[in-house]
């Protein structure tokens, strides 16, 4: 078995130390963040994605100093690749790794990239940060590979995650693939480059979001017509079809689909070419949250309180003056996917800040997230235990299991019920008010 150093560890690169330690190989986790490692070297998952049991029983040496580089086979390098304001890849995270690992780098060590970058910034980037740090060659004292990662959160393990590995020669690529297939137990893909398999990184987001995209502008323009047509209805009316590929509306999240788009976009802008149905997809992905924020506002203005002793109902008017009746919105589901705890939700926060915007004041409740975070990084009120009879509206943004039962006032029963937005789509067209803002899309 090898010695294998993960450098970076987050959501992808924990799993892969447990993975790598149960097939028997030797593996140290590195990061520069110590309170991290002191978390793991209690047994705890810092990400807070595998059992404390997971982490405490592996053998796996985490550590935050990069001497420990030094003499393993294989350096795996799993950091964050963002984009800036201008939505502009920012590889400095990766560059900063590969001078790193070239500072403690020894010769015949094989390097694998796994973090998302646009076509050829393995070459690019990562080769000659390695080069400049250590002082050697690639490909005649150290080698050097691509293989994105594919972990899905809450949804499909390292071990059970189809692979595409590329090298900068064969041989490389070969000896890369029989590291992974001592772990996977799924299919692995010999890419025939690693521009090949970091374009297909990014294709593979691109596809997802510019078909949420279509479905996102389908259910947009439907709330503008002057009939009335639920995209729930007609959604599950196309996929009759045979050839139909199922895709819903709703709010992007995550890490992947927001930003990888944008590593294909810049390259090909680099060099000419404007993708222009890529970009304009980003654009009406990041239009949606404004979308459900808008029809919230509206949900709200048409209720008819004319004989309810309740509060006054705001008009949806964002110049509304602050002396007047603020409403009062819970969100329900402040992490990205379901079941799990992970925050980073651009398309929320944007919701959040159009809501703002319309002087509405915001509470968020997530059964799997701390209220201090929720409090901290949304800047909302985190509410324990909602009483949904306290609020205007609920906007219900993830289906976690605890939602699965809720049981929010029916309108019909009683008419001073909140409205109810669901963009999961779980409660029924009864609880639901009839205009119906598209269920989100889980990524």
């Amino acid at each position: 078995m090898s010695t294998v150093c993960i450098l970076g560890l987050g959501v992808v690169g924990v799993p892969q130390t447990i993975a790598f330690d149960s097939e028997g190989h030797d593996v140290i986790g590195y990061d520069i963040d110590e309170q991290k490692i002191e978390t793991l070297k209690q047994g705890q998952d810092p990400n807070e994605e595998l059992d404390s049991e997971q982490v405490e029983r592996s053998d796996v040496t985490f550590t935050a100093d990069p001497s420990v580089i030094q003499g393993v086979d294989y350096v795996i390098i799993t950091v964050s690749t963002p984009i800036d304001a201008w939505n502009r890849p920012d590889l400095s995270i990766v560059s900063d790794a590969g001078e790193t690992v070239g500072e403690h780098l020894e010769r015949g060590t094989t390097v694998v990239l796994e973090s998302t970058v646009y076509p050829g910034a393995t070459r690019e980037v990562l080769i000659p940060a390695i080069e400049r740090g250590s002082g050697f060659d690639a490909g005649s004292e150290f080698s050097v590979g691509y293989s994105p990662e594919r972990i899905s959160p809450n949804v499909s393990g390292f071990k059970h995650t189809a692979k595409i590995v590329s090298g900068q020669d064969e041989a490389t690529r070969d000896d890369i693939a029989s590291l992974y297939r001592s772990v996977l137990e799924e299919e692995i893909h010999l890419a025939p480059t690693m521009a090949t398999a970091e374009a297909a990184k990014c294709l593979e987001n691109v596809q997802r979001d510019v078909n949420i995209a279509l479905v996102n502008e389908f259910a947009m323009g439907c709330g503008e017509l002057d009939i009335e047509l639920d995209p729930r209805d007609v959604l599950e009316a196309a996929q009759t079809k045979w050839n139909f590929h199922p895709y819903e509306p709703g709010l992007v999240g995550g890490h992947c689909i927001p930003v990888d788009p944008y590593f294909m976009i810049s390259r090909f802008e680099r060099n000419g070419f404007a993708p222009e149905i890529m970009r304009r997809a980003r654009n009406v992905n990041d239009e949606y949250p404004r979308f459900v924020a808008e029809r919230v506002m509206k949900e709200i203005a048409g209720t008819d309180r004319s004989e309810s002793t309740g509060p006054e109902r705001p008009t949806a008017d964002r110049n509304r003056s602050a002396a007047s009746t603020r409403p009062r919105v819970l969100v329900m589901g402040i992490a990205y996917k379901a079941n799990t705890n992970d925050v980073r939700n651009p398309a929320l926060e944007q919701m959040l800040d159009e809501l703002e915007q319309y002087n509405a004041e915001l509470f968020g409740f997530d059964p799997n997230v701390p209220n201090e975070v929720i409090e901290d990084r949304f800047d909302i009120a985190a509410i324990e235990d909602p009483d949904f009879s306290a609020y205007d509206a609920l906007v219900v943004t993830t289906l976690h299991d605890e939602f699965h039962d809720l049981q929010p006032p029916s309108r019909e029963s009683d008419a001073d019920s909140p409205v109810l937005v669901d963009l999961t789509g779980n409660f029924s067209s009864e609880t639901a008010r009839d205009e119906y803002v598209a269920p989100t899309y889980r990524v």
